[in-house]
């Protein structure tokens, strides 16, 4: 087992213990309704009574440093912060759809034995860097994948 299997462990005894694995993942759609207010007359409205809008409270806000610790994933099973911040993160909805992404693709790896504790990057030169952000996007690809992927390590 590599070393990220911990963290991995730690998500799947916190999910065991909530009962939140493995489950279908309820995509809410915001709902709009209608209602009469019984208050406003139809005469002061100009004969049309008015319709109030319902809808849902604003998601929680999501700092950064939030949103940091849920990418880092929370490290064991009594990790309360980082499974706080993992919830919050998975109610934001520009963030969740990065967060369920980035657990796929660790279940993924995992699935094959590959962890990102395992996994050493090959830091790029500034060059690199430089030709990178003056558009040469070639320049870095083989670069930036880690050793172990790259087949050269």
């Amino acid at each position: 087992m590599g070393r990220g299997a911990p963290h991995r462990a730690a998500y799947l005894a916190h999910a065991e213990r909530t009962g939140t694995g493995d489950q279908p993942v309820e995509i809410r759609v915001p709902a709009f309704s209608s209602r009469r207010d019984p208050q406003i007359s139809a005469a002061r409205t100009g004969g049309q009574g008015s319709l109030a809008l319902d809808t849902a409270p604003p998601p929680p806000k999501l700092t950064v440093g939030d949103f940091i610790q849920a990418l880092n994933f929370p490290e064991d099973p009594d990790d309360t912060d980082g499974f706080r911040a993992l919830r919050l993160a998975l109610k934001a909805p520009q963030a969740a759809p990065l967060i369920r992404a980035a657990q796929d693709v660790l279940t993924l790896m995992s699935q094959n034995g590959l962890y990102m504790d395992d996994l050493e990057p090959d830091h790029p030169k500034p060059e690199l860097w430089r030709r990178f952000a003056a558009g040469e996007a070639r320049c870095c690809a083989a670069r930036a994948m880690p050793r172990r992927m790259a087949g050269r390590g």
